[in-house]
C-alpha cells in the first residue's frame, strides 16, 4: 500500500478506554478507515483504575485498523497499597513525572512506533493530547526518522488554566518541550480557533501549518436516538463533574429547589441528573429528591441519556475550551443550558445553531427566567428552541476526518 494512504496513530486514549478523550481519535481512526486509509494505531494497555467501553471497537474494521497497546510503567503505583499513600503518589506525580502522569508510556510507545517507522519510512505520524507524552514520543520520531509530523491538541498546554505546575522550573521546562512541538511538527491542529491563535503567538516563526477541526459528532451515533417525553422534566449533564464545573452547576440546583419551594416547578415533575466521574461531594443539596448522580455510561448509554433528556447543562469555566460534548448534545436537538463564558467558543456555537441558552452562573435571575422557560416549554409539550441544521452539519465526524486527511495528503506530497 502507498505510504502516504497509510497513517501511524498514538493515542494514549482509545478504545477499549472509555471517556470523551477517546471520542476524536477513534472517529478519525474510523472514517479514515473508509477513505481507504490503514491506520497503526499505538495506544494504552488499559490500567485497572481507568473507565473501559469496548463499544467503540466495534465501528473499527479490524483489517484497516491496527492496534498495539503499551502499558503504562507508572512507578509510584505501589505508594496505593498504604493508607493515605495516594496523596503521596499524587505528590510524586506532580514533582516528578514528566510531562505528565503518562511518562512511564512513552518508552514502550517509543518502541513500538520506531519498529514501525522502521519498516515504513515514510509513514505519516499522528499525535495527540492529552496527554502531552504523546507529542514527545512524535518529537522523538521526527528527530530520528524525519516523518511527516501532525500534532493535535484537545486542549492548550501552557496555556490551559487547569493545569498548575509546581515550581516555575516546571513551567519553565514545559514551555521549552511545548515550543519545540509547535516548531517540529509539520501540522499544528486543534480543537479552536483561539487555541490555534494561542499557539501561532507562541511559535510565530514555525514553518508548522497552523489548523483548526474542532471537535464533532458521528451521525451514525445518533440515527436512532429520537426523544420519548418522560413524566418529569430531566434536566442532564454527561460527562466528568470537576470542581470548576461544579461550581458552575450550584447555582441551578439552588435555583432549582427555590423555584420548587416556591410551587413554581413540582418536586415530582423534576429531575437533575449527573452522568459521569466527578467532585460529587462539592455540590451541596446534592442529596435532594430531584437530584440522580448516575456515575460513569458506557458511551452508548450516555448517548442515551442525552436523547431523553429536555434540557442538557454544559458548564466551562475556560473560555478557551470547547468540551467534545457540546456536539453530541448538538446532533441529538435537544435544547441546551450553557453555562459558559459569554464570549467562549461553546457560548458563540450556541447561539449559532439556536441551541438554547448562555447564561451566567452568578446571574440567579436569568437561570431562573430560563429554567421556568424550558420547564413551561415541556409542560406544553413543545422544543422551547429551534435548531439551525445548517450550523450543525459542519461539526460531522465524516467531515472532519476528511479534512484531517486533506492536511495530511497536501503537507505529505510537499515533504521533503
Amino acid at each position: 500500500m502507498n505510504t502516504m494512504k497509510q497513517l501511524l496513530m498514538i493515542a494514549y486514549y482509545f478504545p477499549p478506554l472509555g471517556g470523551a478523550g477517546v471520542q476524536r481519535s477513534a472517529k478519525f481512526a474510523k472514517y479514515l478507515a473508509r477513505m481507504g486509509w490503514e491506520i497503526r494505531i499505538i495506544a494504552a494497555e488499559p490500567a485497572p483504575f481507568e473507565p473501559l467501553d469496548s463499544s467503540l471497537l466495534t465501528e473499527l474494521d479490524e483489517t484497516t485498523v491496527q492496534i498495539t497497546r503499551v502499558p503504562n510503567h507508572e512507578p509510584f503505583r505501589f505508594w496505593d497499597r498504604f493508607p493515605g499513600g495516594w496523596r503521596f503518589r499524587a505528590l510524586l506525580q506532580e514533582w516528578v513525572l514528566f510531562p505528565d502522569r503518562m511518562s512511564g508510556w512513552l518508552k514502550p510507545a517509543l518502541d513500538a512506533a520506531a519498529q514501525i517507522c522502521s519498516t515504513y519510512p515514510d509513514i505519516p505520524v499522528f499525535t495527540t493530547s492529552a496527554p502531552y507524552t504523546g507529542h514527545l514520543i512524535g518529537l522523538e520520531l521526527k528527530r530520528r526518522y524525519h516523518c511527516f509530523w501532525v500534532a493535535d491538541f484537545r486542549d492548550e498546554w501552557t496555556q490551559n488554566p487547569y493545569l498548575k505546575y509546581p515550581s516555575p522550573y516546571h513551567l519553565s521546562k514545559h514551555c521549552r518541550v511545548e515550543h519545540a512541538v509547535l516548531n517540529s511538527a509539520d501540522v499544528v491542529i486543534s480543537v479552536t480557533k483561539q487555541i490555534t491563535d494561542s499557539f501561532k503567538q507562541l511559535a510565530p516563526n514555525s514553518p508548522a501549518t497552523f489548523a483548526t477541526i474542532p471537535n464533532g459528532f458521528d451521525p451514525e451515533d445518533l440515527k436512532e436516538r429520537q426523544y420519548h417525553r418522560k413524566p418529569y422534566f430531566l434536566i442532564t449533564h454527561v460527562g466528568n463533574l470537576n470542581q470548576d464545573r461544579a461550581k458552575l452547576i450550584q447555582p441551578m440546583i439552588d435555583v432549582l429547589q427555590k423555584l420548587v419551594r416556591a410551587g413554581n416547578v413540582r418536586e415530582t415533575n423534576l429531575k437533575v441528573r449527573f452522568i459521569g466521574p466527578g467532585s460529587y461531594q462539592t455540590l451541596q443539596n446534592k442529596g435532594l429528591p430531584f437530584v440522580e448522580i448516575v456515575g460513569s455510561l458506557t458511551h452508548d448509554a450516555a448517548l442515551d441519556a442525552m436523547a431523553e433528556s429536555d434540557l442538557l447543562v454544559l458548564a466551562e469555566a475556560n473560555p478557551a475550551a470547547f468540551t467534545g460534548k457540546i456536539f453530541e448534545y448538538l446532533g441529538l436537538r435537544r435544547p441546551i443550558l450553557g453555562v459558559v463564558p459569554s464570549e467562549s467558543p461553546a457560548a458563540e456555537l450556541i447561539r449559532a445553531a439556536s441551541a438554547g441558552w448562555v447564561v451566567d452562573a452568578a446571574n440567579c435571575t436569568q437561570l431562573e427566567q430560563v429554567l421556568l422557560e424550558a420547564y413551561q416549554a415541556w409542560l406544553g409539550g413543545v422544543v422551547p428552541v429551534e435548531h439551525q441544521l445548517s450550523v450543525i452539519g459542519s461539526y460531522n465526524r465524516q467531515v472532519q476526518a476528511e479534512q484531517l486527511a486533506a492536511y495530511i495528503t497536501r503537507g505529505y506530497s510537499t515533504h521533503g
